[in-house]
């Protein structure tokens, strides 16, 4: 049951990505609230951005915008192959109790540094 879940969670993003609209640039319509109060870039700025231009096909607007939502879409497709192929094999679900500090310390210092790229690109 696991493995279904996240097949159906990757495959729902990946394809959300690739059907909800943006404009030619990769972008949406609406601006960050973040970035339109303070002038610069929340942590998670780009990201949304990037994992729908990503699902266009536009890597390098993506990759610009935010290379963390970028990979972010090639994840949730990663995510929908492993979860469809475990289904398949009929896998247990993993056995694990809690997801290590190691985890969430790497998690915090991506998205740092994915947030001072995008304060050193000035881009939005």
């Amino acid at each position: 049951m696991v493995w279904a879940a996240v097949a159906l969670g990757g495959l729902c993003a990946g394809l959300a990505g690739a059907l909800i609209p943006i404009d030619a640039r990769g972008a949406l319509p609406l601006p960050c609230a973040f970035y339109s109060m303070t002038g610069w870039p929340c942590p998670f700025c780009g990201m949304t951005r990037a994992f729908l231009a990503a699902g266009h096909g536009m890597w390098a607007n993506a990759f610009r915008q935010s290379p963390v939502g970028a990979l972010l879409y090639a994840a949730a497709w990663a995510a929908f192959g492993i979860g469809a192929i475990n289904v398949a094999r009929n896998a247990p679900a993993p056995r694990t109790s809690a997801i290590p500090v190691q985890f969430w310390i790497a998690c915090a210092i991506v998205l740092a540094a994915n947030w001072l790229y995008r304060v050193l690109a000035g881009a939005l």
